[in-house]
């Protein structure tokens, strides 16, 4: 949240120049009969866009308008997960031609507004088709070590009795869903919508974390586990079963701010550890109490 507030401060900052300075160079009023103001500017010069003249043409405002409706919907879901990823300066580079597509638009270049914007919807899609490829690496990855575990589990069973005798079925269970979210995400993608397939790869990518950390609160709470390592099944919070790399992956599975619920999860660590700290403070407290009260009470004369 903070980098965000940072970003459009930033930008805020910097898009008046940048539009002083790109739209001085990009637009000279001219009349349009159709539409109203146009802008004459290197996109005017480039090649027509679709619609924009012959005998069949479409109404210039209400197309832009559109895009314009578009962009912000589609950066409004592509944001937050580019921040995951640090990529702070995509951002803004997205948010700085969205803002130069509408500041065309609210002075009536309704051409130059629709193609900006339509500048910017490419950018977007390409961005999109990296993060699907990433997206589908990671759910091939994750399905593959669920299967593992599954594997685990079932051998370690016969040594020590798994505490849940329904977990298997809850762990194929996730993998079966998980595949029916990562058809429906491959689909999108084979349809060119690769932004909503991204939701899709989200979703199967967390059926198949959700799985995961529950193999392995069976696996390291275990007997076995235990008697190996002491302290390897000592967690604070459920989600500390998922190592840190898997932990980023759950929250932007989620559309979430990896590092905002880090640090909500470690003021929660602090908080449980304090109050289990003054819990033990207590309890010897008492205890010490007590032997001091036995050794002063009067012995029986019997």
């Amino acid at each position: 949240m903070k980098s965000l507030i940072i970003i459009s401060y930033f930008l805020l900052l910097t898009i008046n120049i940048s539009i002083f300075g790109q739209t001085k160079a990009l637009i000279t009023p001219t009349s349009d009969s159709k539409t109203g103001t146009e802008a004459k500017s290197d996109h005017s010069e480039t090649k027509a866009l679709k619609y924009e003249e012959g005998d069949v043409t479409i109404d210039l405002k209400i197309e832009s308008e559109r895009l314009i409706k578009l962009s912000d919907k589609k950066l409004k879901v592509l944001n937050p997960i580019l921040l995951n990823r640090k990529k702070e300066a995509t951002i803004l580079e997205l948010q700085k031609q969205f803002l130069l597509a509408k500041t065309a638009f609210s002075k009536g270049e309704y051409k130059d507004s629709r193609r900006l914007s339509k500048e910017g919807l490419d950018n977007i899609e390409t961005e999109s088709v990296n993060l699907s490829k990433q997206y589908e690496e990671k759910y091939n990855s994750y399905s593959n070590e669920l299967n593992e575990k599954i594997a685990q589990l079932k051998n370690q069973s016969e040594t020590y009795p798994i505490s849940n005798p329904n977990l298997i079925a809850y762990l194929n269970k996730r993998i079966q869903e998980s595949g029916f979210h990562f058809r429906k995400a491959e689909f999108l993608n084979k349809s060119g919508q690769n932004l909503d397939s991204i939701k899709f790869y989200q979703l199967s990518i967390l059926e198949l974390l959700n799985g995961i950390q529950k193999a392995n609160i069976e696996i390291q709470t275990s007997s076995r586990e235990k008697k190996e390592n002491d302290d390897n099944h000592v967690k604070i919070l459920k989600i500390d079963y998922l190592p840190i790399e898997a932990r980023k992956d759950y929250d932007d599975s989620r559309n979430l701010n990896h590092e905002v619920q880090e640090q909500k999860r470690t003021k929660e660590r602090e908080r449980i550890q304090s109050l289990k700290g003054s819990k033990q403070s207590t309890s010897v407290e008492s205890k010490e109490s007590k032997e001091s009260e036995e050794k002063t009470q009067p012995k029986d004369s019997n």
